[in-house]
């Protein structure tokens, strides 16, 4: 569908249906570290723990903090992993059939989660179905962004950051559990979360395209204002001086096959799409970091206890990542959306970059009170790399192809993902539950991560020109 169809009205209830959406399904199942806590203190998976009525006064134990990490390492793996099918479901049949199935199965993982019992163990069923219904719903509404092409880069952080917000969803519930005095189960409140999902049912019934927008030829240009005058001083030569003349000739030849080169990606089929150097490398970058943030995500707390004794210290900078996690991801938007809409795309990955390296480098320090500015590093960073890595894609491989572009990306990350489940038994079993050895891994790969934006976007220049890097 051409962006010109929709009305002034539609297009802001697109907007504010896909913020809605995203801020209230997409990626729901990173707050788990809010959720973990509620669940070790009702003994959810406590029977896995040896001798349990004779520890019937301790909280957790390793069996138990394995079942919960292979809980979130499903869901957060399935999640990326269910991304190449949604993706030719999406390209199939349109973002309405794929919201449809997204909002379905958030409806069957709330009730299999709020029905769950010691008699009846639903929880990872569950929490695998929620994880799933997150991506059929939120990559449906990322072709929203090109409803204002010109604030592409804001809608983008927008959808991105109300992401990173639904996390705050089990913070919530956290706070509502505790507030109420325990009074009502965890299950109770996935019970009620179940109207969300008929919410977005309807809604997409409602206002949902049957196709996927797609980008006008001359409004995904981030520097369509810079490039008539560049074209237009080229032309402006004196004809006269022939041999100068001639090369500005041979230079505006080159010039104008670099411009078309955005367009012949879009052309492309997406096989050929998948064999290009900027979908490798923004494959490569998004795969390494995500496993590393994840990776972190289901074991803020475990890190922390390896580097202090003090409880109530723990207990508040855990406190502190739950709050910040979702919130950062709302006070990241306008600074995102300017920097994309503002500057180029190695300005953006340079910048991505430098913070993934300084979160590496201050989680090596064992130092309490650091962790909070260690954590404030992690929390914009999240944001800023799936805004910037879903804002290249988008722009980079346009919407004919992007639910099987997207889908590839996002299901060779989850495999990569998966890896964080191996990575906490090394730690558990190997390094006898010390990060050290594992987070100075991460901060060495982090680092060779920092060249490839200089890869992508400068070495080969010579080669490329997109307008929109």
């Amino acid at each position: 569908m051409e962006i010109t169809e929709l009305s002034f009205t539609r297009k802001i209830l697109l907007v504010i249906f896909g913020i809605f959406s995203a801020l209230t399904t997409s990626g729901i199942i990173f707050g788990f570290q809010a959720l973990k806590s509620i669940l070790i203190e009702n003994k959810v998976y406590f029977e896995l723990c040896e001798n349990t009525e004779e520890n019937i006064e301790i909280s957790q134990c390793n069996e138990q903090i394995l079942k919960f990490s292979l809980m979130f390492s499903l869901a957060s793996t399935a999640s990326s992993a269910f991304s190449l099918p949604i993706g030719f479901i999406l390209d199939k049949y349109g973002p309405r059939v794929s919201c449809y199935i997204g909002s379905i199965l958030l409806f069957f993982g709330c009730l299999l989660f709020g029905l769950s019992s010691p008699t009846f163990n639903g929880y990872l069923v569950g929490f695998l179905l929620i994880g799933v219904a997150g991506p059929f719903i939120f990559i449906s509404t990322l072709n929203f962004s090109t409803v204002f092409p010109n604030k592409s880069g804001l809608i983008m952080a927008a959808l991105t950051g109300s992401f990173d917000a639904s996390a705050a969803i089990f913070l919530l519930f956290n706070k509502l559990f505790y507030f109420f005095d325990k009074k009502y189960s965890i299950q109770s409140f996935f019970l009620v979360y179940t109207i969300i999902p008929i919410i977005i049912f309807i809604a997409n019934s409602l206002l949902m395209p049957k196709t996927s927008l797609q980008w006008n030829n001359n409004d995904n240009s981030d520097d369509k204002q810079n490039e008539p005058n560049e074209t237009s001083n080229l032309l402006n030569i004196n004809e006269n001086d022939s041999s100068m003349s001639n090369n500005y000739q041979s230079i505006l030849s080159e010039h104008e096959q670099n411009q078309n080169r955005e367009k012949d990606i879009k052309e492309m089929s997406s096989w050929e799409q998948m064999k290009t150097k900027e979908y490798i490398l923004i494959t490569l970058l998004t795969s390494i970091y995500m496993l590393r943030l994840n990776f972190y995500i289901s074991t803020t707390e475990e890190q922390l206890q390896t580097i202090s004794n003090d409880e109530n210290g723990i207990k508040n900078t855990v406190q502190f990542f739950n709050i910040m996690l979702p919130l950062a991801g709302v006070l990241s938007i306008m600074p995102i959306g300017w920097l994309l809409d503002n500057f180029k795309m190695y300005i953006t990955f340079t910048v991505l970059c430098s913070m993934a390296l300084l979160f590496g480098i201050l989680s090596l320090i064992p130092i309490l009170p650091l962790q909070f500015l260690s954590i404030l590093v992690f929390v914009f960073t999240r944001p800023l790399l799936y805004t910037s890595g879903n804002d290249f894609s988008t722009k980079t491989f346009g919407f004919k192809t992007f639910g099987r572009v997207y889908g590839l990306m996002n299901l060779i990350s989850s495999l990569v993902n998966f890896g964080q489940y191996a990575v906490e038994y090394l730690v558990v079993n190997i390094f006898n539950g010390q990060f050290t050895e594992v987070n100075i891994a991460f901060t060495i790969l982090t680092t060779i991560m920092f060249y490839l934006p200089y890869y992508l976007f400068v070495k080969e220049k010579k080669n490329r020109n997109l307008s929109i890097v």
